[in-house]
């Protein structure tokens, strides 16, 4: 079976994690940040995914890069669950520049789950505890989205993908994942 790939994507919080459990059922799912935070260990330049953000542009690019590689060799119908930026202090980085998505070549739709800030605010202190989550203000998080989405169509523009947005509004996650299911099945061919 050829390597087939979709890219989920959003802000930490607007509920992809819960929408993947729901509707990636029988898909592979891989996540960009375990991806490079294996390589980070197997080179010992982190310990943790937060630690991977303190590294060098160098280092970064480097466990992307084994990363794709990893991710290449799986075989099937393969979720990457990512966001599209990397928080830095004030500064906003790529997740997956324009050379990463380049080698994914076998990527077949670019799928961004989106939130209100005030319900990505509201779910990240519901998971704190639980998870190491910023609980930044309204104003950052609409510019990260905006962010993400310039990047998103920069990708889907240049790369010839389609670009799904998802919307994730509280109480109707069932049927944010019915949507989501329905792109992924689109994207596969299936």
């Amino acid at each position: 079976m050829p390597t087939k790939i979709a890219i989920v994507a959003g802000l930490s919080g607007a509920g992809k994690s819960t929408l993947l459990g729901k509707a990636g059922k029988g898909y592979k799912v891989a996540n960009i940040g375990d991806l490079m935070l294996e390589a980070a260990l197997r080179k010992g330049l982190a310990k943790d995914r937060d630690a991977i953000k303190r590294l060098s542009h160098g280092e970064v690019e480097s466990l992307r890069d084994s990363a794709a590689t990893a991710l290449i060799k799986l075989k099937g119908e393969i979720i990457l669950d990512t966001h599209m930026t990397i928080e830095k202090g004030a500064k906003l980085e790529p997740a997956l520049p324009h050379s990463f998505m380049q080698r994914l070549r076998p990527a077949r739709a670019l799928i961004y789950i989106n939130a209100t800030s005030g319900e990505v605010m509201a779910r990240r202190r519901k998971d704190r505890g639980l998870r190491s989550r910023e609980i930044e203000e309204s104003a950052a998080l609409d510019v990260q989205r905006t962010v993400d989405l310039a990047i998103l169509g920069y990708l889907s523009t240049h790369l010839n993908m389609p670009l799904y947005i998802i919307e994730n509004r509280e109480g109707h996650a069932d049927r944010a994942a019915k949507e989501l299911a329905s792109a992924l099945r689109e994207a596969f061919g299936n």
